[in-house]
């Protein structure tokens, strides 16, 4: 795994996370 991808991740904000996921539910629901 590269690091740089990781800290990347890491840095991401929760809420857009969070958002993403949601996002992701919706669709395959």
């Amino acid at each position: 795994m590269s690091k740089p991808l990781l800290s990347k991740m890491c840095s991401l904000d929760r809420t857009e996370y969070i958002e993403s996921l949601f996002q992701i539910l919706v669709d395959v629901y």
